[in-house]
């Protein structure tokens, strides 16, 4: 098994979402909620009231820390994903000194 630590947690990198994340509470909500417009200013997109509705469904969700760090490992995931934004997962890369894989590895 392939992983990534992230603070306290280790992140399995061919973790297959599908099987993983079957319970997640966002495969019963219309996925539209959670992939918002990410070209807004980041105040608007922030401010907007569908990602804090996602964001506060993911809170609820017994998976929001796997998906967040699944999410934070792959640079090029959109979306709404563990409670957090693509930028705010931008931040924590950076923060945490992430690198991220490349698709090749996250495919593989």
């Amino acid at each position: 098994m392939k992983s990534v630590n992230i603070g306290n947690v280790t992140v399995n990198t061919e973790l297959n979402t599908t099987i993983e994340f079957r319970d997640a509470l966002c495969k019963y909500i219309d996925p539209e909620l959670f992939f918002p417009d990410e070209r807004r200013n980041s105040n608007e997109y922030q401010d907007n009231e569908n990602v804090r509705l996602a964001k506060k469904i993911c809170g609820d969700c017994k998976h929001e820390i796997e998906c967040a760090a699944y999410a934070i490992i792959r640079p090029n995931i959109v979306g709404i994903w563990g409670g957090t934004t693509s930028p705010e997962r931008k931040a924590i890369r950076r923060k945490l000194n992430i690198v991220g894989l490349t698709e090749e590895e996250y495919e593989a």
